[in-house]
């Protein structure tokens, strides 16, 4: 009863070697070791980059503060100059003003140009009436 056709493919499957299969391979200590490598190294050049290989950050900050108060002073400079200049129109602006207010003349432009005023919003208002 044993053929010997039979008996072949019985031998085949138990000769084959089981085919390699991806998904039974785990690759997480792979992952993990690559993604703690990468952090590593991204720290560590962070770090070597801000702290260790930059000596003039001291110098750096001190120039910048010996120019912030450089900046500031001529700040304050121009700020006082320009006081003083608004002062001094100021000064000469009430002055010519007061000179107006005691002057017949300008008040009698004053008083032309409020009645052409007054005029002119009458002729605005006759205009629209006359319009609608």
């Amino acid at each position: 009863m044993n053929n010997p056709e039979d008996s072949k493919p019985e031998e085949e499957s138990e000769n084959e070697d089981k085919p390699f299969v991806d998904e039974e391979t785990s690759y997480s200590f792979l992952f993990f070791a690559t993604s703690g490598a990468l952090l590593f190294v991204t720290l560590w050049s962070f770090w070597d980059d801000e702290y260790s290989r930059r000596g003039y950050k001291q110098y750096q900050n001190e120039y910048f503060k010996s120019q912030y108060a450089r900046a500031e002073d001529k700040w304050k400079e121009a700020d006082k100059n320009i006081a003083s200049k608004e002062e001094e129109l100021g000064n000469s602006l009430r002055q010519v003003d007061s000179q107006l207010d005691d002057s017949d003349e300008y008040q009698v432009l004053l008083d032309e140009v409020l009645e052409a005023e007054i005029k002119l919003g009458e002729l605005k208002e006759l205009k629209k009436f006359s319009g609608s």
